[in-house]
Order: structure tokens, then C-alpha cells, then sequence
């Protein structure tokens, strides 16, 4: 019975994946934005980058003048969507963690 409790424990603690770990195909990205006006700006910018290839998740938030933008690393880049945020009509830069 030992045996079965250390196993298990083992396998707990020397799991090479957990919960909190992120898909390695994905890629997070925060962003500051600059120019909106009001929500409407908001849903315009979110609407724009779930339009891009790769764009898994885009949520903007108004009052914090900022976004969180969840991609696939095989079909865009930061680049990308930061131009795409730009052609939305604001100014967007990558948050440094």
C-alpha cells in the first residue's frame, strides 16, 4: 500500500503538465490601446481581431483602455495584430509583463 501512495505522489508532484500550464501552440498577448472613445471602439477592435486567422480570443476592455488577445503561434503574429488593431483606426502596444 506504501508503494501505490508513493506512485500516485510521485506522479502528482513530477506531472510534466498541469492546469496552469499553457498550450505551446498559443501565445497570449496584452495590449495597451489608445483613441477609444467609448465601447463601441471596443467592439470594433474585437470584431476586427477575431476576423484575423489564428485569433482564438480578443477581449477588449474600454476602461482599462486595453486587450487580451489569445492566437495561434502557426497562423499570426504579434505584428499582425497589432496592425490589425491599427487599421481599426488606434494606437496599440505590446504591455511588458
Amino acid at each position: 500500500m506504501k508503494h501505490i501512495i508513493a506512485i500516485t505522489l510521485g506522479l502528482l508532484i513530477c506531472s510534466p503538465l498541469t492546469a496552469a500550464d499553457s498550450d505551446p501552440s498559443t501565445k497570449t498577448l496584452n495590449v495597451s490601446i489608445k483613441g477609444m472613445s467609448c465601447e463601441d471602439c471596443a467592439y470594433g477592435i474585437t470584431a476586427a481581431l477575431k476576423k484575423l486567422k489564428g485569433v482564438s480570443l480578443a477581449k477588449i476592455d474600454f476602461s482599462k483602455k486595453s486587450g487580451t488577445i489569445k492566437y495561434l503561434l502557426s497562423e499570426t503574429d504579434e505584428k499582425k495584430i497589432i496592425k490589425t488593431i491599427e487599421k481599426s483606426g488606434y494606437k496599440a502596444t505590446v504591455k511588458k509583463k
